[in-house]
């Protein structure tokens, strides 16, 4: 063993913990083992962490002939098997000052998971994202750490595996030279898809410089991606030329396109780095709509350094136009930005298939604010929407952490209704008076979100609703409205409205009471101001209501509730023909009350809707000479409606000009008839109130009835 030169038999078992080392061989050099050969076998049982290593030891089996020559080791004829892989090859390593490391692999498979070197998975099975300014960290930290190492790779394998993806066909030939490393070829192939790359790079205290080219063929970039944060990723396909100097970093003729077919999206963009940064152009398509932008972001070096990255542009869709200013912080993750936006255009619905929502038809409009999104959450600040005669401001929060929720305080200086609704409806209201159109309901199911509104003037149907409040509370799906306060031309409504989502067909209720509203201040806002400076009747009223349906038609087809309405004051003759919408030729008001005004001291409604059918089941109203009674029925699943009126004169001597009429077709398109012998035959009386059968004695045939009645009956024939 002593003698000079003269190999010595070595044999040699060690074990720390499940790790089994086994080595058969020779030494030349007793008892330094400084030269040494033979077979090396080690094995693990169990896997094994080990706090001093980035990976983690797999159950495995390795064999490799072993020689040492001083600080040089060599491994030749490496047959590794681990969990189905099967690896053969060489590797060599020189210590030293300058630490050299060559390694040539091929194999038919091999898992990263089992390595310890991609995301853990959490508690609930989910990999934690890793962010993208954490990756560039790691790069940085490994070339450093790589700086003081030579080298060689050539690794081969049929399918690299990791995080539930695999890659085929992997090849990777680089060479590292202190701090310079060339990349000849990396190559993998995912599916139909592939992606080669290839460049060199040196890097100093003063900074990296290089070139890479990348040529990507149709490539998932979110079943590659998924481990890191960002699985929703689609498809890319094209070629990317980076230039990389101390300080700068550019792009060079940089041409791509992506797909996400799950999301309908695509996008076809250019990219160049300009003296102020790096500039994007291009047109993406979701749900076939085209989408041009124009964007300057801040220059790549500003990336590396996980600095905030400016962000600027304008996108365009159609007549909408989207203005950008702000930054973005650890942009490929996207972790937190703070934009100033601007978006106007001339009619808000026409982005309804670009963004997946029912927009209201906001006629010219523009909305500016600043967007944050930090923390999982987004957030407008101060939101200032003006459109049509409508405006609204304030401030809303979406969380994105765990169950969405969303919080608004909201105001308005004035809202219309009909600002808020697209031209098709606009267009149907002309015909009928309640919607058709999906409420989308549906969107509001698993949603939670507390809104708080106000406004100083809320126009509904050109009744003007003062000094409104409201607090609405959706939870997973239930909408509840309370408190609801209105302040209605000098009175006030308080009013409640429940609204379930979770069912299949949505059904609510809502109650509303309205006290000490005076009547003239509405007609002059609904543009009759003649009859408001005659009429100074005062309303009250309640209303309880039960509905069921995806519109309001369907509602409205199926409601279930009282309506009673209370009026003193005022004028009948002008209220009835203006309010109603009657042309006074026509209309024959005279049938029920002289040609002159006519004051009313006092009236009363009551409607008992059942099944959609509302039931006139109360109407009387009190005027100085007469008093009035009617009855009938509205089917608001048809809004066809059929109601009857007659007057009962309190001065017998008034009787001779006064005859029945009806009211018939729809709530948009309403018909006056004057009774005749032929419609009480029809069963006008049923409708109407009991009273003296004197006062069916004026139908035609009968007592005489006015000039004016009689010419309007004979136009009508």
């Amino acid at each position: 063993m002593l003698a000079a030169d003269a190999a010595y038999t070595l044999s040699l078992n060690a074990q720390l913990g499940a790790l089994q080392l086994q080595f058969e061989g020779q030494s030349a050099s007793l008892p330094r083992l400084e030269q040494l050969q033979g077979r090396l076998t080690a094995s693990a049982s169990d896997a094994m962490t080990f706090d001093a290593l980035p990976i983690d030891l797999p159950p495995f089996r390795l064999q490799a002939s072993t020689r040492r020559d001083g600080s040089q080791w060599a491994l030749s004829d490496i047959d590794l098997r681990t969990n189905g892989s099967h690896l053969t090859g060489a590797a060599s390593v020189q210590a030293g000052s300058e630490p050299r490391v060559a390694i040539r692999l091929e194999g038919d498979q091999l898992d990263l998971d089992r390595w310890g070197l991609m995301p853990r998975p959490t508690r609930t099975g989910e990999r934690r994202p890793m962010a993208a300014g954490r990756l560039l960290g790691n790069a940085r930290d490994l070339l450093e750490r790589l700086g003081d190492y030579r080298g060689e790779l050539s690794l081969q394998l049929d399918t690299l595996s990791y995080a539930d993806n695999a890659l085929q066909d992997v090849t990777i030939e680089a060479q590292l030279d202190g701090h310079h490393l060339e990349l000849a070829q990396l190559h993998v192939e995912q599916g139909q898809g592939a992606v080669s790359l290839q460049g060199g790079f040196d890097w100093s205290d003063t900074g990296l410089s290089g070139a890479l080219d990348a040529q990507l063929d149709q490539f998932d970039l979110g079943q590659a991606l998924a481990a890191f944060g960002q699985p929703g990723l689609g498809v890319l396909d094209g070629e990317i030329h980076l230039r990389l100097a101390p300080d700068t970093a550019s792009i060079e003729n940089t041409q791509l396109r992506y797909k996400a077919p799950e999301q309908d999206l695509r996008v076809q963009l250019g990219a160049a780095s300009t003296a102020a940064g790096l500039a994007l152009h291009g047109t993406a398509w979701h749900n076939q709509v085209p989408v041009q932008f124009d964007l300057q972001l801040g220059a790549l070096p500003q990336l590396f350094r996980e600095a905030t990255w400016p962000v600027e542009g304008v996108l365009r869709s159609g007549d909408a136009r989207l203005t950008l200013d702000g930054h973005v912080t650890d942009p490929l993750q996207l972790d937190a930005a703070v934009l100033q936006v601007s978006l106007e255009g001339q009619q808000l619905d026409r982005l309804d298939t670009l963004t997946d929502l029912d927009l209201p038809a906001l006629g010219d409009y523009r909305l500016d604010g600043e967007l944050r999104w930090e923390d999982q959450q987004l957030r407008l600040l101060g939101l200032d929407a003006r459109w049509g005669e409508s405006d609204l401001s304030g401030d809303v929060r979406l969380s994105l952490a765990g169950r969405p929720m969303l919080w608004a305080n909201l105001h308005a200086d004035t809202l219309r209704w009909r600002d808020l609704r697209p031209t098709t409806e606009r267009a149907r209201d002309k015909r009928q008076l309640f919607s058709d159109r999906s409420l989308k309901l549906e969107a509001l199911q698993g949603r939670d979100a507390i809104v708080r509104f106000s406004a100083d003037n809320l126009v509904v149907r050109d009744v003007p609703l003062n000094a409104v409040t409201l607090k609405a509370i959706l939870d997973e799906g239930v909408l509840e409205i309370e408190p609801l306060r209105l302040e209605l031309a000098g009175g006030t409504a308080h009013g409640t409205v429940r609204l379930n989502t979770r069912v299949p067909r949505p059904s609510g209720t809502a109650r509303l009471s309205l006290t000490g509203a005076r009547f003239s201040p509405v007609l002059r806002s609904a543009d009759f101001p003649t009859v408001a400076q005659d009429s100074a009747a005062v309303i009250g009223g309640q209303l309880r209501l039960a509905v069921s349906g995806q519109s309001a038609e369907e509602m409205a087809a199926g409601a279930d509730g009282p309506l009673e309405l209370a009026m003193s004051g005022g004028q009948l003759d002008k209220v009835a023909i203006e309010v109603l919408g009657l042309d006074a030729g026509e209309a024959s008001i005279a049938a029920l009350i002289n040609d002159a005004p006519t004051d009313m001291s006092c009236g009363y409604l009551r409607f008992d809707a059942d099944a959609g059918i509302a039931h006139l089941e109360r109407f009387f109203v009190s005027t100085q000479d007469s008093n009035l009674t009617g009855g009938g029925q509205i089917d608001l699943g048809t809004e066809r409606l059929k109601l009857a009126f007659d007057a009962h004169a309190k001065d017998f001597s008034l009787l001779s000009g006064q005859a029945p009429i009806q009211l018939r077709g729809t709530l948009r398109d309403t018909r006056v008839e004057v009774v005749t012998d032929t419609l009480v035959a029809r069963g006008l009386a049923s409708v109407l109130a009991p009273s003296s059968r004197r006062r069916w004695r004026f139908c035609r045939g009968s007592n005489p009835v006015s000039a004016k009645v009689r010419a309007w009956a004979a136009t009508r024939r």
